[in-house]
């Protein structure tokens, strides 16, 4: 085992939403708690992010990504809680890593929504522990069409295919 070339540096939490998608009448216990699974749920995501100025002295990148997951009750198979949670984190990354810059930041982006993604996830999990409708855990996701390289070609395909509409600024994708 080694530590990898990104290292989370802060993380802060901007904005936590979490409540039940209907009140729970609280003067009968709760039912037996069977653990809710995502299929066919709507879960939305955005990432963000900003990469600072190179310093051509340090051997390190700073990259600052924000992370955003919502759970709306929509879908054919909505969760027991109401969900808006973001974060931001602070990251490195080492230039030795990975020389190629567009690399550089594809990975970046990618492994560090993913660990915002693992904050994220531990702190519903977490708040929702003792709520009325049990605990809700996130699945697993990947993060990988979030990579710049990629989101940046996904976004010029969108606007060579329909010149009236701009691209998206936010790379926002829906998990199910």
């Amino acid at each position: 085992m080694q530590p990898s070339p990104l290292q989370l540096s802060e993380i802060f939490f901007v904005h936590t939403d979490i409540k039940p998608r209907s009140g729970p009448d609280v003067t009968t216990p709760p039912a037996a708690r069977t653990r809710f699974y995502f299929s066919n749920t709507d879960m939305t995501s955005t990432v963000e992010h900003a990469i600072a100025p190179d310093d051509e002295n340090s051997s390190l990148s700073n990259v600052l990504i924000t992370l955003r997951i919502i759970l709306d009750g929509d879908g054919e198979n909505p969760p027991p809680y109401l969900v808006d949670v973001k974060c931001v984190g602070y990251f490195t990354i080492s230039k030795a890593a990975f020389p190629d810059l567009e690399k550089r930041y594809d990975v970046a982006v990618v492994n560090g929504a993913s660990l915002l993604y693992g904050a994220i996830r531990e702190q519903i999990l977490n708040t929702t522990l003792r709520m009325w409708y049990g605990e809700l855990l996130l699945p697993a996701v990947t993060f990988f069409q979030n990579a710049p390289s990629i989101a940046t070609k996904n976004e010029s395909a969108v606007v060579q295919d329909n010149e009236a509409k701009p691209a998206p600024r936010k790379r926002a994708s829906k998990k199910s």
